[in-house]
């Protein structure tokens, strides 16, 4: 009996003996990067909030700017071209269709943003495009490339004052800004 009890313990030889122990430290390993994990998710939600936050203020200042060169450059625009009309529209990017679509100077830039996260990102928008009209009419609005060179030069000014009356510079240097102009619009320019 006691020989078989023998053989019986010597399939049991071979079990680690420290296993308990093991298992205590290991135990307590885990706890501790529970813990270290529990304050990383906390760490790295209050970065997100922040980032949402620092997002959303970025986009309120852009479209705040924004409004207001807008407003600038139209009023700017008719001065030197009475009768004129001039619009600065935000471009939004479709990332689905490849196709941007245009939101006018009063957007708030919701439009269009069902596929958005809830806070609104800079991201949407690919640039500013500039629609302007020398005859006043709307239905004669022209995108910029279907200008001549003395009407560009005329809106790139309108453009660059819409500019300074939001933020002032303290002196601006032109060289020859008059070169493509015609004479009624140099004059309007000076």
């Amino acid at each position: 009996k006691l020989e078989q009890c023998n053989t019986e313990l010597k399939k049991y030889s071979h079990v680690n003996k420290k296993a308990l122990d093991q298992f205590v430290n290991f135990s307590e390993q885990k706890e501790k990067l529970i813990k270290r994990q529990d304050e990383l998710d906390r760490g790295y939600k209050s970065i997100m909030e922040l980032m949402n936050v620092l997002e959303l203020r970025k986009y309120e200042a852009i479209q705040l700017t924004f409004k207001q060169v807008s407003k600038n450059f139209s009023e700017v625009f008719q001065k030197l071209v009475p009768g004129g009309k001039a619009t600065l529209v935000m471009k939004k990017g479709d990332t689905e269709g490849g196709q941007s679509q245009d939101e006018g100077e009063g957007g708030d830039g919701e439009r269009g943003s069902s596929s958005q996260s809830s806070v609104p990102s800079v991201d949407q928008f690919t640039g500013v495009g500039i629609r302007v009209s020398f005859t006043g009419k709307q239905g004669e609005m022209r995108e910029m490339q279907q200008l001549s060179g003395g009407q560009k030069s005329l809106v790139a000014l309108a453009l660059i004052f819409a500019i300074q009356k939001c933020d002032p510079a303290p002196f601006y240097l032109f060289d020859e800004i008059d070169q493509a102009l015609d004479a009624q619009h140099r004059k309007a320019v000076s």
